[in-house]
């Protein structure tokens, strides 16, 4: 599943799309057919990998954010006007406004991965983040979260302007912009993964809970629901 600014999109168990949310009605009002594995939305466009490795995007393209390149993937996540994928050789292609050469508002060098190998990418912004296959971090585009910690990590979530990441420890640490706290000293305990909003974050625990911080939850967003335990019924 992947959420962006008040819109979701997910595959579903026979491999159908299915999105949702504030947008879902415009940009996703025509979904892709076929079978999925992989699925990346942004606020306003959204692109998938197809079961033949092929990907396909959908909704606004000011900037050719859905014109992915041609070649196969295995993942695939989306930022603001623009979008990323691992591709089956683990090397990232990405697509969209921060091309080089753009000179536009949306031009920040989102567009142009750095070189080597990885394992997931995680968009947000104008800035995309990494896991390198040596467990180190990669982040490129706008500068607000855009300079990650060094060390090595399990997990990577980008939100708007800042980024946190799970290390190998279970530690996490945030980075970039923490006006509404997003990116300030998560809580204490160890963690599984992350994934960072517009303005909160979320992690699962090593207990199998859910612990979020950051914006001041105006939607409900920074409490998980049943006690922040994904196993249980809503």
């Amino acid at each position: 599943m992947s959420t962006e600014i008040g819109s979701a999109c997910g595959v579903q168990t026979n491999g159908t799309l299915v999105c949702w949310g504030v947008n879902a009605a415009n940009p996703y009002a025509t979904l892709p057919t076929g079978t999925f594995t992989s699925v990346g939305a942004s606020g306003y466009h959204a692109c998938a990998v197809k079961t033949d490795k092929t990907v396909a995007c959908w909704g606004y393209s000011e900037y050719g954010d859905t014109t992915p390149p041609s070649g196969t993937f295995v993942s695939v996540t989306a930022g603001s006007e623009h979008s990323c994928g691992i591709k089956t050789d683990s090397t990232v292609a990405c697509w969209g406004a921060g091309l080089p050469g753009g000179s536009g508002y949306y031009d920040n060098g989102q567009s142009t991965p750095p070189s080597g190998t990885f394992t997931s990418l995680s968009g947000g912004g104008m800035h995309t983040c990494g896991l390198k296959t040596d467990g180190t971090i990669a982040c490129w585009g706008a500068s607000m979260g855009a300079t990650p910690p060094t060390g090595t990590f399990i997990s990577v979530g980008v939100g708007m302007n800042h980024a946190c990441g799970v290390k190998t420890d279970g530690t996490v640490v945030c980075w970039g912009n923490s006006t509404l706290g997003a990116a300030t000293t998560p809580p204490d305990g160890t963690f599984l993964s992350v994934s960072a909003g517009q303005d909160y974050t979320c992690g699962v625990k090593s207990d199998g809970t859910i612990a979020c911080w950051g914006a001041a939850n105006t939607y409900g967003q920074s409490t998980p629901p049943n006690g922040g335990n994904p196993g249980a019924a809503p």
